[in-house]
């Protein structure tokens, strides 16, 4: 029986070497890469307090890391539906760049189908800088996502184009944009729109609400299933 038990606690403790000091650090690692650094370290910095000054010694490591996570994905959120935070991440990010006067010239707008399903706006821009006339483009500039879960029909593909295409002639009438420019490289970057909040270009939020969807389709269906049950007896 000890023998059994032995056994049990060396498997677990295997399983917990596995998932807590090699699976999750890789996710968390890929995640940060995927993702702008500055989102990491200000959770970083943000959980340091609670980890010296509220917790002291009582903390441990592993929940240290769970508070850093949790703060960090938190702020993912927030950075995903925020592209006035977008902008701000990248000008402090990429010092280096200039705001640019210019104007857009045209655009177009596209159906973009596989596991990212949504409608992207390639944005065509002239700026100047030193007195020389630059024009770029910027393909899926803006992006509107349709939030459904399986697929889109015929219609929900033209709704969604025809909303990004009112969407994005409101932010060239309102200059709701700004254009950034590497005098080195001679890069260039758009940014459009500069709303405080936008849920429909949020790759973050399309996950988390076509996500919740799939979990509440199901329970709702139970709901029903036994709420008519109920009534039969």
């Amino acid at each position: 029986m000890n023998y059994n038990n032995d056994n049990f606690k060396m498997s677990d403790k295997k399983s917990d070497f596995v998932v807590f000091k090699i699976i999750y650090p890789l996710i968390g690692l890929l995640i940060v890469i995927l993702n702008p650094l500055s989102i990491f370290v200000i959770a970083l910095l943000v959980s340091l307090p609670f980890y010296f000054i509220i917790f002291k010694s009582d903390i441990g490591k592993r929940t240290f890391l769970f508070l850093t996570g949790g703060l960090y994905v938190l702020f993912l959120l927030m950075y995903s539906v925020s592209p006035k935070i977008q902008y701000f991440e990248f000008k402090f990010s990429h010092n280096n760049w200039i705001e640019v006067d210019g104007r857009i010239t045209d655009f177009s707008i596209d159906w973009k189908s596989g596991k990212n399903r949504k409608s992207i706006a390639d944005i065509k821009y002239q700026f100047k800088s030193n007195d020389h006339t630059y024009e770029r483009e910027e393909t899926g500039a803006v992006v509107h996502y349709t939030n459904s879960i399986f697929w889109d029909s015929e219609k929900d593909k033209m709704r969604s184009n025809a909303i990004l295409e009112n969407d994005v002639k409101d932010y060239i009438n309102e200059k709701n944009y700004k254009i950034l420019y590497h005098p080195k490289t001679r890069k260039s970057k758009i940014m459009m729109p500069l709303n405080m909040f936008l849920f429909s270009n949020s790759g973050g939020f399309n996950i988390i609400f076509t996500t919740s969807k799939i979990f509440l389709i199901p329970l709702l269906l139970m709901f029903i299933i036994f709420g008519n049950t109920s009534k039969r007896k």
